[in-house]
């Protein structure tokens, strides 16, 4: 790979697991009035999260729900899902679910807002501050839409041009941050269309490997690499940054 005007440092890139509330800053929302919104997949619930969407954008006033995206200024998509969580009951004698037990939810919804040009206004992923036997799917759609709403909407800045001519950087590693990684270099490449970067999602370990070989410019981990592999001669041997973090918890069976 040849770099022009700048030298590319090697990185390694640790992660910390999964998202559990992500925003992109808007580029510029003033002149979006007409929104369609598409569908947000075929998961369980998704269809009701869509029609909760709509109903909380038409009250918002701020936008109008139009119903082809030709006609819109900017389509609203992304994917969603609502589950039971666990059931509980007030009878304590009661193991079995049934008319007794109270059922409750979990789910999720990830929207992204784009023009008609595809490219990306505004993003963001909810979850449901807790669990309740109420409406998820409503307060999931409240949650996105007053965020949309509250939304800054300053005009973009210019990108400064690059003194990077054609490049080409290239990376491997985790599976898990794969997804938003390849938003994120979609999202600069359309801004610094000269660079572009290619990343292999082979695991964390396969990853690490082409790093420590040469093989590839930075790689994604989400397990820790070794005191021996971090350090050569007492002096870290790449730079670290952690770019995503989540959560990991137990999952029994309650009944």
């Amino acid at each position: 790979m040849k770099v022009q005007a700048t030298k590319i440092k090697t990185l390694a890139v640790l992660l910390v697991s999964t998202i559990t509330l992500f925003a992109q800053a808007p580029a510029n929302l003033n002149d979006i009035k007409n929104v369609y919104v598409d569908s947000f997949g075929d998961s369980r619930g998704a269809m009701g999260l869509r029609e909760k969407i709509v109903s909380e954008l038409e009250k918002s006033r701020r936008f109008h729900v139009v119903d082809s995206a030709s006609a819109a200024d900017a389509v609203l998509a992304g994917s969603g899902e609502v589950w039971v969580k666990s059931y509980y009951s007030l009878n304590p004698r009661n193991r079995s679910v049934n008319s007794e037990t109270q059922a409750l939810f979990a789910g999720y919804l990830s929207i992204e807002l784009k023009d008609k040009k595809g490219q990306t206004l505004w993003s963001y992923l909810a979850t449901p501050h807790s669990s309740a036997a109420g409406d998820v799917s409503r307060n999931l759609a409240k949650l996105v839409v007053k965020k949309l709403v509250t939304a800054p909407s300053d005009p973009p800045t210019a990108a400064p041009a690059s003194a990077i001519g054609p490049t080409t950087l290239t990376a491997a590693g985790a599976t898990f941050p794969y997804p938003v990684y390849a938003k994120w270099f979609d999202a600069f490449h359309q801004s610094s269309p000269e660079i572009e970067i290619r990343y292999d999602a082979v695991g964390s370990e396969a990853g690490i490997s082409r790093l420590m070989d040469g093989a590839v410019d930075f790689a994604g981990s989400d397990i820790q690499i070794t005191s021996d592999e971090f350090f050569a001669g007492g002096k870290p041997k790449f730079l670290r940054f952690p770019t995503i973090m989540g959560g990991v918890v137990p999952v029994y069976n309650a009944l």
